[in-house]
Formats: C-alpha cells, sequence, structure tokens
C-alpha cells in the first residue's frame, strides 16, 4: 500500500497551525471543519509555499452538507483553487486529487473525471483510510454499492477507530441491502458511543427483514430515547 511521506513546514508556526488544524478536520464535525479551516489559513499565512496545508484546505471545502458546514457544497469552486495550488507545489499529494474528484463530480456531474481522481489519490496514497472513504461516498452516488462496501471497508482497516467511517458503514450496508451487516455495525457504533439513540435506524431494518415485533419495540425504544413518556408509548403498544 502506498503511503505519502508528509512533507512538514521549514515554519515551526505554520507546522502547529496545520496540526491544529488537522485535529479539528478529523472530527469531520460541521463546527470543527469551521476551526480547521481558521488554522488551515493562519497555516498558509505562516508559510505560503506550504502544500500540505493548501491540500488540507482543499479537503475542508469539499468536505460538507452536514452541520450547517459547506450546505450544497458552496465552497467547492474554492477548493479546486486550493488544490491546484497544492498540486502546483507538490505534484505527490493525494488531497488534492479527492478534491478535484468532487468538484468534477458534484459541480460537473462528471463521473468519470471524478473516479480518475479518486482512483489516483489512491494510487498516491493508499494507506489514506480518507481517500478510500471518498471514493466509496462516490462509488455510492454511483449506485456501486457492494464496490462501495469494499472501500469503506478498506478504510475501516485502516482507522477502525474512526467515527465517520463506522457511522456511514451503516448506510453503505443499508444500500446493499446487507440488512443483518447494518445491524450489527449500528450494535458496534453504540458501543463506540459515536452516537446517540439508533432506534429508528434499527427499527427500520428490521422492517426490511421483515422481523416487525422487533421493529415494534425498537420504535417503542426510540419514542422513549426522544422524551415520550413510558407509560404513553406502552399505551399505544397495546393498542
Amino acid at each position: 500500500i502506498t503511503q505519502h511521506v508528509e512533507r512538514r513546514s521549514t515554519n515551526v508556526a505554520a507546522n502547529i497551525l496545520f496540526d491544529l488544524g488537522k485535529i479539528n478536520f478529523d472530527q469531520f464535525r460541521g463546527k470543527n471543519m469551521a476551526v480547521a479551516a481558521g488554522y488551515f489559513t493562519r497555516a498558509i499565512q505562516a508559510d505560503t509555499n506550504f502544500a500540505q496545508a493548501y491540500a488540507y484546505m482543499a479537503s475542508t471545502y469539499f468536505w460538507g452538507g452536514f452541520d450547517d458546514w459547506n450546505p450544497h457544497w458552496e465552497f467547492i469552486g474554492q477548493a479546486k483553487e486550493f488544490a491546484l495550488k497544492a498540486l502546483a507545489l507538490d505534484q505527490s499529494l493525494a488531497e488534492p486529487h479527492l478534491a478535484l474528484g468532487w468538484y468534477h463530480g458534484w459541480r460537473e456531474w462528471n463521473w468519470h473525471e471524478a473516479e480518475k481522481e479518486d482512483k489516483r489519490a489512491i494510487e498516491l496514497n493508499g494507506s489514506s483510510p480518507f481517500c478510500h472513504l471518498c471514493y466509496a461516498e462516490l462509488l455510492r452516488v454511483l449506485g456501486r454499492n457492494n464496490e462501495a462496501v469494499d472501500q469503506i471497508y478498506q478504510a475501516k482497516s485502516l482507522d477502525p477507530h474512526s467515527r465517520i467511517i463506522n457511522i456511514r458503514l451503516i448506510d453503505y450496508l443499508t444500500c446493499a441491502r446487507r440488512f443483518k451487516d447494518a445491524l450489527t455495525q449500528i450494535d458496534q457504533v453504540i458501543a463506540m458511543e459515536a452516537v446517540g439513540d439508533m432506534s429508528w435506524d434499527r427499527r427500520d431494518l428490521f422492517l426490511a427483514l421483515g422481523q416487525v415485533d422487533k421493529a415494534i419495540e425498537a420504535e417503542r425504544d426510540g419514542r422513549i430515547a426522544n422524551g415520550e413518556p413510558r407509560d404513553k408509548v406502552e399505551h399505544d403498544a397495546a393498542n
């Protein structure tokens, strides 16, 4: 598996700012993405030739659609600009290709070019779980669900404790109609304390499996977890 050797800045402050940005980026939450973008911006200001900072700025700007961060991928044009700047400085970086893949797919609807960029990213850094996750996202959009599951499992093997990978895996397995595996994955995510209650997801999976009694039980658990009085929930279930 190819692994990119990260080239650090010669500027100590730029490296510290980049590391703080990366810590927030790896949380994959909207509020953290905003903080990450701020740190990467300051890292670039400290060292205008810091290719890795441009690369992760591009990644911050193409990843979105959650927690009010980057709704409708409104930053994706800037992601392309940062990606091209990063590659002008260092053509061995994988992340800029992910950003360009996202741009080709979600801005131009050119899925062929998008897949080429994602595959190039994996060629450059096959040990990056983020590369495999991004390729999996593309494959799922294209309806290639089994391939998407294979990619996200590769991502998980590289980073077994990743919150975003483990949560995304539930959806991937569901899309691939691997409902029992999705239920098992929900149990793993709950054990990780990566999310709160997932009773509604369990209900839908039990329904897909034709296990109506378990689906009813899961819905009851969900209603109670969401604050409905237990006696009312039990009364509704009895009737």
